[in-house]
């Protein structure tokens, strides 16, 4: 996370600054919080999976799966369809900001291809609840199959899809609930994801969010 050849610099152009107590397995970061999660839907990464979009039985699992992160979303945003910069920061952050070669990907292209991953997995109407049609039009070009990857055949964690109390989008490859914090510790490539303990935070695991993954 503090060595990955990612370009993210969430912390700007700060050094690490860490240390662990062995004694009490205490890791202590210098960093700074960003923002309390507000809203949590839990998805696993095979949903971007060839095997899940093309089988009936996952076709099935994803209507739901997308039905719960969409209502989600309309919750927090309130208004649909969802505008092209929310859906934006949703297809950036579910792709952790990658393409389907792992390199830092063209946000346009992102969208697109989410919108077209949606189109193969959502019901006509509850895509077009959620999906302007200017938008939709602008993805009809774009392979739904690409969007998510690179994904495997093999079992993945559970994921978080959030949004914030100020409204910030972001994925952690953790399970997440409301309260916990986006933290940002200093010389990181990525945010990580710190639930209250007491006077202390646990460590759920790292997190893409957009918008501040630049510094």
């Amino acid at each position: 996370l503090f060595r990955s050849v990612v370009p993210w610099k969430p912390a700007g152009e700060t050094k690490p600054m860490w240390n662990i107590d062995k004694t009490l397995n205490v890791l202590s970061l210098s960093g700074f919080v960003v923002d309390p999660i507000k809203y949590v839907e839990s998805y696993n990464e095979n949903i971007f999976g060839n095997a899940t979009i093309k089988s009936v039985e996952g076709r099935n699992e994803l209507k739901q799966v997308w039905q719960r992160i969409l209502t989600t979303m309309e919750k927090s945003q309130l208004q649909t369809p969802f505008s092209a910069s929310v859906l934006s920061a949703a297809a950036t952050s579910f792709s952790f900001g990658l393409d389907e070669k792992n390199d830092p990907a063209n946000e346009r292209h992102l969208l697109y291809k989410f919108i077209a991953y949606l189109k193969l997995v959502l019901s006509e109407e509850t895509y077009n609840k959620y999906i302007p049609p200017d938008v939709s039009k602008e993805s009809q070009n774009a392979d739904g199959f690409e969007f998510g990857k690179p994904v495997w055949d093999f079992k993945y964690p559970e994921s978080s899809f959030f949004l914030t109390e100020t409204g910030l989008v972001g994925c952690s490859m953790s399970t997440s609930r409301p309260g916990d914090m986006v933290y940002v510790p200093l010389g990181s490539k990525y945010p990580f994801v710190l639930r209250p303990d007491g006077n202390r935070f646990l460590l759920r695991g790292f997190a893409y969010v957009h918008g501040i993954m630049h510094g």
